[in-house]
């Protein structure tokens, strides 16, 4: 296994299959966790919300498109506190924390 890069909450991701260019909106998180990633290539992306102690929250995949892709979660149901979002491309994972 292993460690999980941590981004801030924009960040740029290069790799030899796909570049993304991905951002977290609002700050401070209210009801709503918005993500926008503008992806180079179509691909199924796993977009995984994890609390502090690693514990899955939600997971869901997309398939990306070329260019801009939103996203938006309804985070009413998540206590105030810091949470890791995981999106995965195939076998590469990136991560960035977030506040509620």
């Amino acid at each position: 296994s292993c460690a999980l890069p941590i981004l801030p909450s924009r960040v740029w991701i290069n790799y030899a299959s796909i570049s993304a260019n991905m951002w977290l909106y609002p700050k401070p998180l209210n009801d709503n966790l918005n993500v926008s990633l503008s992806a180079v290539k179509e691909e199924n992306v796993t977009v995984t919300i994890l609390d502090v102690n690693g514990k899955q929250i939600a997971s869901e995949t997309v398939k990306s498109v070329e260019g801009m892709n939103r996203l938006s979660y309804n985070t009413s149901a998540l206590s105030k506190g810091f949470y890791l979002l995981k999106i995965s491309f195939g076998d590469r994972n990136i991560a960035t924390r977030f506040v509620k």
